[in-house]
């Protein structure tokens, strides 16, 4: 009788560690690896060319699907209030598809899924700190709004400060779905887009990093024909043509930041975008 209940034991035990190697093969099928000699030619074509890879490429690459996107349904009165709350003398136009509030210097914009504002700041920041704490408090007021956007990076540009945030799905950026605050002097500047996004279904493969870049390459030598820094490579989600339309789709890309500019790579096709 023991004997029967130690083979049974044993028997399922064996199932279960199957089924666990048979997961774990079925994913590592999907989960395909840029190798070391591939990073380390493309870095030898970027050299030639006088570009510096200053980064760490992403070494996996698994099948990814294109998210739908639907311009956002803005509430006007909400916008209002949220940017341009404390303002005198608010006048509303509508022009060439964009709805704009404006007061004295201050300015809202509103066209599909995109928003700009712009406004005169009672004083300037001294540190990169304490501009990204005040653009900080702005994007929590968006957020309890609208959006999901999350911090991305905040920096020193020339004359200013530069800080970023954009929506995530999967972990992975929807650079899309951003919302960037420039401040220069006492001159603030805030452009957004935001699309709401699901997943549409199917997933396909996609291409490398190293694939990604050489993509890039002309692209980067047309901007910067000494050459430059390429800083990083990152995966993510783009809809290139933002809210040209009410319905889009984001595509898995790669951004490839260079030389101070953007540049994106449709992970599927490996053409620029």
């Amino acid at each position: 009788m023991e004997w029967r209940k130690a083979r049974e034991y044993i028997i399922w035990l064996l199932l279960a560690v199957n089924i666990v190697l048979f997961c774990t093969n079925l994913y590592r099928a999907n989960d395909t690896v840029v190798s070391a000699g591939r990073i380390a030619d493309v870095t030898s074509v970027l050299k030639s060319r006088g570009i510096t890879l200053d980064c760490s490429l992403p070494n996996k690459y698994r099948p990814m699907a294109q998210l739908y996107t639907q311009n956002h349904s803005y509430d006007y009165i909400k916008l209002q209030n949220l940017f341009m709350s404390g303002k005198s003398d608010i006048k509303r136009t509508e022009r060439y598809n964009s709805v704009v509030f404006t007061s004295g210097n201050s300015s809202l914009v509103i066209r599909g899924g995109s928003i700009e504002y712009v406004d005169t700041l009672s004083s300037s920041f001294d540190s990169s700190e304490a501009a990204a704490a005040y653009c900080g408090t702005i994007a929590d007021n968006i957020n309890s709004l609208f959006g999901d956007y999350e911090f991305y990076s905040s920096e020193v540009i020339d004359g200013g400060y530069s800080v970023k945030y954009y929506s995530k799905y999967n972990n992975r950026n929807v650079f899309s779905n951003f919302l960037y605050f420039t401040i220069k002097g006492e001159l603030l500047n805030i452009a957004l887009n935001y699309s709401d996004i699901q997943e549409s279904s199917g997933r396909r493969s996609i291409k490398g990093s190293d694939e990604a870049v050489f993509a890039a390459i002309d692209s980067i030598l047309s901007d910067h024909p000494e050459g430059c820094l390429i800083s990083d490579v990152e995966q993510g989600y783009y809809d290139s043509q933002l809210s040209a339309a009410d319905e889009n789709y984001a595509l898995p890309c790669y951004i490839i930041r260079a030389g101070g500019g953007e540049y994106f790579v449709n992970a599927y096709t490996g053409e620029m975008l």
